[in-house]
């Protein structure tokens, strides 16, 4: 017990001692230069893709206002930047990143001071006017933001930019799917091939060319294409021979070609050749042509009681009763006691004979007696477009020129069939596209001017019931032949 008792009592004495004794060390203590980092916002920063960020800094030193200093500027841990302001020109993805700016002093052992916030990027793509234009069958896309673009700033040839290889063949048409049930998808149509592109990036997903057929087909060479219409989730081609060829949605690949002759509904004994205009009217499992043999239009579907039947190909038309006698020159929805139905205007270069189908079905059905009008007092021409405004059941045509015209499919008794529809359209232009704003109170007209340069084409947003030009967008492209209004398509996408 005594031993314990000593043994303690020596502890006690050396640790006494310890507490005693003067640390004599000579360390060399000085303050820090502490640099103050301001002028960086709180809020993220909102930018698109390709524009240019840009972030000035005030930067206030505690101890040596010359002190040397290393700048650095993150994006996600990416170095982005060694500039004391920034000004990068984002090239990321759209998301949002969490960055940072970062400055370091070399001689006071790399003491860092950092400033974090976040960036938001979003594609310059998200919403806003997409046209595709030819110049010397060259066909280009072109898009205008409608988000945050005061000037109307506009990038061309956005195709080559994002893809890195160029478009080929001629320009046919440009469309975006349903968002809810294809994820916004926008197609670029060529007669040498169909592009599918990520409606974000505008990254090729597909491509359709002379490989995406399930049959042989003689040369890929179309002269109309449409993927998806606002009733439908099928579409096709028609090729340079006037073959349809069809193609699913969902399926990355044509069908096969149709049936030429092809069987005629409820007599599978009979064939009849055709040709067709450079046109169709898709609907679920069948589309409607107009043959220029016959002069009538032509049903055509898939059909099970064919023996030669074949799930990849229309084999059975059905064959309207209704003789035009004039081709295609296009159709447009407009509204009939709440219902859509279809007005179509045909005609013929050759002869200037001119007609309206004021009311027809999906299958090519006249509505009425009168639903059938030639037309004798017409502005129509070779070149001349057409466009149909469902909310005020008018259709705009043009002369081939610069003018345009109004038919009033509503009217009755059609005392007026042509209706000039004034614009203060340049004289040095001529109108080769003509499209229907979604909210049908516009109507955006796209004129090829005499101007000598690549960018001939300009686009002209006008009000739709009384011609006044609401924007005008300069050298949008070369010469203008489709275009579509992009919808806001938002997800997380990688590269």
């Amino acid at each position: 017990m005594n031993n314990i008792r000593i043994y303690a009592f020596f502890w006690m004495i050396v640790l006494l001692t310890v507490s005693c004794y003067e640390d004599k060390g000579n360390y060399d203590y000085h303050p820090i230069n502490e640099v103050k980092i301001s002028g960086i916002k709180e809020d993220p920063y909102e930018i698109l893709r390709w524009d240019t960020l840009k972030i000035p800094v005030t930067l206030e030193n505690s101890l040596n206002e010359k002190a040397k200093l290393i700048y650095a500027w993150y994006l996600d841990q990416k170095k982005i930047a060694e500039t004391e302001d920034l000004c990068y020109v984002v090239s990321d993805k759209a998301k949002k990143y969490q960055a940072r700016m970062e400055v370091t002093l070399p001689e006071d052992d790399s003491v860092r001071f950092f400033a974090d916030f976040e960036v938001q990027v979003f594609s310059p793509y998200s919403k806003g006017l997409l046209l595709l234009s030819d110049y010397e069958d060259y066909p280009e896309v072109s898009f205008m933001s409608t988000l945050n673009n005061p000037t109307n700033k506009i990038m061309r040839d956005v195709y080559s930019l994002e893809n890195k290889r160029e478009l080929k063949g001629k320009a046919l048409a440009i469309e975006q799917s349903d968002e809810y049930s294809y994820g916004g998808t926008v197609f670029v149509h060529t007669s040498a091939s169909s592009h599918e592109l990520d409606p974000v990036l505008f990254k090729e997903i597909a491509l359709f060319d002379e490989n995406s057929f399930t049959g042989p087909a003689q040369e890929y060479d179309m002269v109309y294409c449409r993927f998806e219409d606002a009733i439908t989730e099928f579409g096709g081609a028609i090729g340079k021979d006037g073959i349809i060829y069809p193609k699913q949605a969902r399926q990355n690949r044509y069908m096969a070609s149709s049936l030429k002759p092809i069987h005629v509904e409820g007599d599978a004994e009979r064939s009849v050749d055709y040709r067709l205009s450079p046109m169709l009217l898709n609907t679920r499992n069948s589309t409607l042509g107009y043959d220029n043999l016959s002069g009538r239009f032509m049903y055509f579907m898939n059909s099970y009681d064919i023996p030669s039947y074949d799930e990849n190909q229309y084999d059975e038309v059905r064959i309207s009763e209704t003789y035009i006698g004039l081709p295609w020159l296009g159709w447009g929805k407009n509204m009939s006691g709440g219902t859509y139905q279809f007005s179509s205007l045909f005609y013929d270069p050759v002869t200037d004979r001119a007609a309206l189908a004021r009311a027809h079905t999906a299958t090519g059905k006249l509505k009425g007696q009168d639903s059938l009008v030639f037309l004798s007092g017409h502005h129509l021409a070779e070149g001349s477009v057409m466009a149909v405004n469902s909310g005020i059941n008018w259709l705009y045509y043009s002369d081939g020129g610069r003018q345009l015209y109004v038919l009033n499919l509503s009217d009755p008794d059609f005392k007026f069939p042509s209706i000039p529809f004034e614009c203060a359209l340049p004289d040095n232009c001529r109108i080769t596209m003509l499209k229907v704003s979604v909210d049908n109170l516009a109507l955006f007209v796209g004129v090829e001017t005499d101007r000598p340069e690549k960018y001939k084409g300009d686009v002209y947003k006008i009000n739709a019931k009384d011609g006044t030009i609401l924007e005008h967008y300069q050298r949008f492209g070369g010469t203008p032949v489709d275009m579509v209004e992009k919808k806001s398509v938002e997800y997380d996408v990688e590269e």
